[in-house]
């Protein structure tokens, strides 16, 4: 396991006067890691994931105690990153901002996997090969940007009373399977097939392919095209 952090904090008997550290969290890259795999578990605050690093991944984030965990897989070379966004007992009894600026490395080919509370977050993932994203949220506002990076990738979202706002580009052909309590919902562009299945004009066509599969009591649900 590889770690590589600063962090800058005082420890206190009352967790309730604990202040928030400034982080600086990275994992190098090397030639040698083809896919990779990043995992985010954290509570509430505002995130976002975006921009380029030379490094696998790099964090900048103020929190309280955070911790990040790199394990490599020679077989398959994949890299797998593991990044836990403070105490979930101990954030219940802080209050202050948190918030975590989280750059990839564009070589890899990534899959995403995102268990978060009620947060804010803002992933363009545009500049990036993504295979895959699972989002599991609380109640949050979701703003994603997606590429045409990779030939498919599979999105997952369920969520709580949420905000969720998905831009695509439009050389991509997209589906939408929805199991869920949409009380509104905006897809411009596609057409519904039947259920609760929708696609766009190009999707047998295109190249490259999105599907979503939307979950949860998800309150409002947007997609638009770029």
């Amino acid at each position: 396991i590889d770690k590589n952090w600063n962090v800058q904090f005082e420890l206190f008997d009352d967790v309730r006067q604990m202040p928030y550290g400034t982080e600086n969290l990275s994992v190098d890259f090397t030639d040698s890691i083809s896919k990779a795999e990043f995992y985010f578990d954290g509570g509430a605050g505002e995130f976002s994931i975006g921009g380029q690093t030379q490094n696998l991944v790099n964090i900048d984030a103020v929190s309280d105690i955070s911790s990040l965990e790199h394990r490599f897989d020679s077989a398959s070379q994949t890299s797998k990153v593991y990044f836990s966004f403070g105490n979930k007992e101990v954030l219940k009894r802080l209050v202050g901002k948190r918030y975590a600026d989280i750059q990839l490395n564009s070589v890899p080919v990534w899959s995403l996997d995102i268990d978060a509370g009620a947060c804010e977050f803002d992933l363009d993932l545009s500049k990036y090969k993504v295979s895959s994203v699972d989002i599991d949220d609380g109640s949050a506002d979701i703003d994603m940007k997606l590429g045409e990076l990779f030939d498919s990738c599979f999105v997952d979202i369920e969520t709580g009373a949420a905000n969720v706002e998905i831009g695509i580009s439009k050389n991509v052909g997209c589906e939408i399977i929805t199991d869920t309590g949409l009380s509104n919902r905006n897809f411009n562009g596609f057409v519904k097939e039947g259920g609760s299945r929708y696609r766009t004009a190009n999707f047998l066509t295109a190249e490259k392919k999105i599907i979503m599969n939307i979950s949860g009591g998800v309150s409002n649900f947007e997609v638009t095209r770029y």
